[in-house]
């Protein structure tokens, strides 16, 4: 089975998720709180590879155009607390990104992966090109929470090429 079929397989499960629409009028606060804990996850990050000098870089990116009005209820790995609720609500592009991140060919994704993988966003009613934006993002949050369970140098390298990488990237969906 290929890595974009697997990749597939594991996007299909997120397919029809518990939409958590209860932040009309919230939108603000919902995107503050998401932008937040971003910037947090990526803080905690430099600060657990003793690079304090580099915070400066989270402040280059453009968050604006990491703001969303789709989100999903989860159990675990909530980015943040419903306002109407005790619900944990994440970003429906974030665990995609996680996803495309996990499943990350060594020399990248093929054009017609890419094409096969953008189908399903394009199914889901969600941008194409948000999810694969996000890719280095996802990356190096889930490198801080490895890192949290065991720092190495090849750990903090990755996260280090995932944040420069999300740092630099164009932001245009």
């Amino acid at each position: 089975m290929s890595n974009h079929t697997e990749l597939l397989d594991e996007l299909n499960k997120l397919k029809n998720p518990n939409r958590d629409h209860n932040y009309t009028g919230w939108e603000n606060y919902y995107n503050c709180e998401l932008i937040q804990w971003y910037r947090s996850q990526l803080q905690q990050g430099l600060y657990q590879t003793n690079q304090q000098q580099d915070l400066h870089l989270i402040d280059t990116v453009s968050w604006e155009s990491y703001l969303t009005d789709k989100w999903r209820i989860v159990n675990d790995q909530a980015q943040f607390v419903s306002i109407n609720s005790r619900d944990g609500v994440q970003d429906m592009y974030w665990q995609p990104s996680v996803l495309l991140w996990q499943h990350r060919p060594i020399h990248g994704y093929d054009d017609p992966s890419v094409e096969q993988i953008s189908e399903y966003f394009r199914d889901c009613g969600m941008s194409t090109k948000k999810p694969w934006s996000m890719l280095y993002l996802a990356g190096a949050v889930t490198l801080v929470w490895q890192m949290q369970q065991h720092n190495s140098r090849e750990l903090t390298a990755q996260f280090n090429t995932a944040l420069n990488s999300f740092c630099t990237a164009p932001t245009e969906w």
